[in-house]
């Protein structure tokens, strides 16, 4: 039999062009060259490696070309049957490839999973918002395999505060702070569009934040919004130092903002539950005042007080409109300067929003 070796600069992990010779593998074909020294793009094959003759197998998983697996001689062509003896072996390959992608698929998955419930059940148990952000950044970063990750909520003045962060240098993206980003950040990009971005080159974008992102040594990164009943709330973004994230990235990101959603709308929902019900129960509270008949200069207090409790006042004036257009305070709490006590006739400016009020 032929001399079978394999040669000189050909270690496993390195990369190497195809040659035209050996283009039809990419196609599924199996080709067998019996002399390479007719072949002008084998040439180099030829002096480094000495050899004369060769055979390649595609090597198929799941109807694609996976890969290819080749043998040279140095002594001449190949007896007749080395293609079908190879094919018996590249098929073995495939459903061995198949079948460990497939579990590592399953394991994937159900990783996934597992995160997703994670978070699900602290969304469901009502926790803060704040935990679930954090929980989720952590998560990401685990089922991705990423580098660095952030959340970032989109501020009324168009700024950004970072409720979530894993990865490197995280006392310089610490919980709370707030950004200006270069619109060429990919969750600038996500904040203004409400769609998912990518971005592979941070070099030359100005700003603090992008010069974080160059010290994390993050090559490449992806971000998907946060939608809260219809609207931008948010972005989640996710970085590697290593090779792009796969396609179906924004996908599996996708669940978890899902539950960040939910459990800001939760949020919302209760913190406006708790608030309607103070309401209720000051309005209770004067409504049984008035109910005694009690005089009202000692329900116009209360109504002071109740209404600085509930707007979180740290100053509160009540005033009486007089026939003569000159107004009278009649209940007042926080600072004040001294002129301003109950009893005290004002004349109103025009333009303070009490005189509004009053006109």
């Amino acid at each position: 039999d032929p001399e079978v070796r394999r040669g000189r600069g050909m270690g496993v992990g390195r990369t190497m062009p195809v040659p035209p010779s050996l283009a039809p593998l990419r196609d599924g074909a199996v080709v067998r060259i019996d002399d390479l020294r007719q072949r002008p793009d084998m040439a180099e094959t030829v002096k480094r490696q000495g050899l004369l003759g060769v055979v390649g197998c595609p090597i198929v998983v799941e109807g694609g070309v996976w890969g290819a697996f080749g043998v040279g001689s140095r002594s001449g062509a190949f007896p007749a049957r080395t293609e079908q003896r190879l094919v018996d072996f590249t098929e073995l390959i495939g459903t061995a490839i198949a079948n460990t992608e497939s579990r590592s698929e399953i394991t994937r998955l159900l990783d996934e999973q597992a995160a997703l419930r994670r978070v699900a059940t602290l969304v469901a148990r009502g926790v803060p918002p704040e935990v679930v952000f954090t929980t989720v950044a952590h998560e990401i970063g685990r089922v991705l395999g990423a580098d660095s990750t952030v959340m970032l909520r989109l501020d009324t003045d168009g700024g950004t505060t970072v409720l979530g962060e894993t990865g490197h240098h995280p006392d310089e993206i610490p919980v709370g702070s707030r950004w200006e980003l270069d619109p060429q950040l990919a969750t600038a990009q996500v904040l203004r569009t409400g769609r998912s971005a990518r971005r592979d080159d941070y070099r030359g974008i100005p700003g603090a934040f992008a010069d974080i992102i160059r010290r994390k040594q993050i090559r490449s990164s992806v971000a998907i919004p946060i939608m809260v009943e219809g609207r931008i709330w948010g972005a989640l973004g996710a970085g590697t130092t290593r090779e792009r994230f796969p396609a179906d990235t924004e996908g599996r990101m996708a669940g978890f903002t899902d539950l960040i959603g939910t459990a800001i709308v939760n949020a919302e929902s209760r913190a406006e539950i708790t608030r309607l019900l103070e309401v209720q129960a000051s309005l209770r509270q004067v409504a049984t005042l008035v109910a005694r008949e009690v005089p009202p200069e000692e329900i116009i207090p209360t109504v002071a007080e109740e209404i600085g409790r509930l707007v979180d006042a740290d100053a509160l004036l009540m005033a009486r409109l007089d026939p003569d257009g000159v107004c009278t305070i009649v209940a007042q709490s926080g600072p004040h300067p001294p002129e301003l006590h109950v009893g005290q006739r004002w004349e109103l400016d025009p333009d303070l929003a009490m005189a509004e009020a009053m006109r």
